[in-house]
């Protein structure tokens, strides 16, 4: 009885570690775009005193999460319009080297995907610039990103705001 118990359990173990590792092998579309939010976040930041190479390699990496064209719609932002993926990396690069340390997050993501190849994600987006190391700008804002799956991978193809209610 013992045995069989002994059995089990190591059977109940290894199917446990087969599921882990198969969703960390094959994570859903969900933890895919996730994953790309989470990459958009990283490769925009920029700490203070970034070294050039560093930069580069975020750039050149910042490009693979969109799409050929990709909206821009954002409430009083001067920037909007369609952009291709190479003009979206020459415009974060400018942004980024005029400030000493740019920091993009997002706390809060709420991933819907609707087709096997469109999806969408709200996030909140949190931009703190730093103009020097004594002086900032942060804003918060709620963005809906539409993704499409291109060759297998999910990209960005649009940024629009949602408006948000303030006292």
């Amino acid at each position: 009885m013992v045995r069989l118990v002994v059995r089990l359990l190591l059977l109940g173990l290894a199917v446990g570690v087969g599921v882990l590792v198969y969703r960390y092998l094959h994570p859903s579309d969900e933890t895919r775009i996730r994953q790309q939010v989470e990459a958009l976040a990283m490769r925009f930041s920029k700490p203070a005193a970034e070294p050039a190479a560093a930069m580069a390699v975020k750039m050149q990496r910042f490009g693979e999460l969109f799409a050929d064209t990709c909206e821009l719609d954002l409430q009083g932002f001067h920037g909007n319009g369609t952009f291709t993926s190479s003009e979206i990396v020459s415009h974060a690069a400018r942004v980024r080297s005029g400030f000493h340390a740019v920091r993009l997050t997002f706390p809060d993501v709420v991933v819907r995907v609707e087709t096997k190849t469109e999806a969408a994600a709200t996030v909140t987006a949190r931009l703190r610039v730093d103009h020097d190391p004594s002086r900032f700008t942060e804003d918060t804002r709620e963005i809906i990103c539409q993704l499409r799956k291109v060759d297998g991978v999910w990209r960005f193809a649009a940024f629009r705001e949602e408006m948000v209610l303030k006292r």
